[in-house]
């Protein structure tokens, strides 16, 4: 009598365990991996064109010296490989590169290039990000953002100079803004009233009292509102020239 009872809930308990094991589980979305939106630039002193491969040929670019390519492309966040080369096949950057998560970014490869000599050579890449992803990066009807690089490198002649920057307002001849140092490969930024020209000089401080200035070089330019502006310094240090590019504000993507 016994064996009979003890079996009764062994045998319903075995049943349960067997029909709420062909339940469906509830199905559990795959983790997104996160992505970046891209664009690659030459900004190197002396190679007219790269070749730019990036993770063994996934995507292939070929960039002339001082073209600023306003495409985006996606890409997978995290170290990317990027093996980059002149035409004539020398290699001048064969490593990974961080790509951040969820940015806007522009990546510049910069330097004076020569191939095999550790010495002279100085190329090599700078980073910059203009916002998120998941975020618009528009202005209001009065505002502009000016974002200031020096890519002007160390030549075999020439050493890279950090620049003391001016944004002076050409109407009111009034320095609105000053920035102390941008070395090379670096960025500096300014929010500024649109609409207007303004002059951007790459310079030295002379005398802080009578506020004199060397000017290394300068360039004027009309920024409109709403609008984000890359000012590149390029060149020799001494003499550098700029590379203007006008950046229409990425819609929002997703996250």
């Amino acid at each position: 009598m016994w064996s009979k009872f003890f079996r009764i809930p062994v045998l319903l308990l075995f049943v349960a365990i067997v029909y709420y094991g062909c339940v469906e589980e509830p199905t559990i979305d795959p983790v997104k991996r996160p992505y970046t939106v891209l664009r690659v630039a030459n900004f190197s002193y002396n190679v007219d064109t790269i070749i730019v491969s990036i993770d063994a040929g996934a995507k292939v670019l070929n960039l002339y010296k001082n073209e600023i390519s306003a495409q985006y492309f996606e890409i997978k966040s995290g170290k990317r490989h990027f093996f980059v080369t002149n035409p004539a096949g020398d290699t001048l950057y064969n490593d990974n590169i961080w790509i951040g998560s969820y940015e806007e970014l522009s990546l510049f490869f910069t330097g004076y290039s020569k191939p095999h000599d550790d010495f002279l050579n100085t190329f090599g890449y700078a980073q910059s990000s203009n916002g998120m992803v998941y975020l618009y990066e528009g202005l209001n009807d009065t505002t502009t953002t000016v974002l200031c690089s020096n890519f002007a490198s160390d030549t075999p002649t020439d050493s890279s100079i950090k620049y003391r920057v001016l944004i002076t307002d050409t109407t009111t001849k009034r320095v609105v803004k000053e920035i102390a140092e941008l070395a090379f490969n670096s960025f500096t930024g300014a929010a500024l009233h649109g609409s207007k020209t303004y002059k951007i000089s790459y310079a030295k401080l002379l005398n802080a009292v009578t506020n004199s200035y060397f000017i290394y070089g300068d360039t004027t330019y009309t920024f409109d509102t709403g609008f984000q502006y890359s000012v590149c310094g390029v060149g020799d240090p001494k003499t550098p020239k700029f590379i203007i590019d006008k950046n229409i504000p990425l819609p929002i993507g997703p996250k």
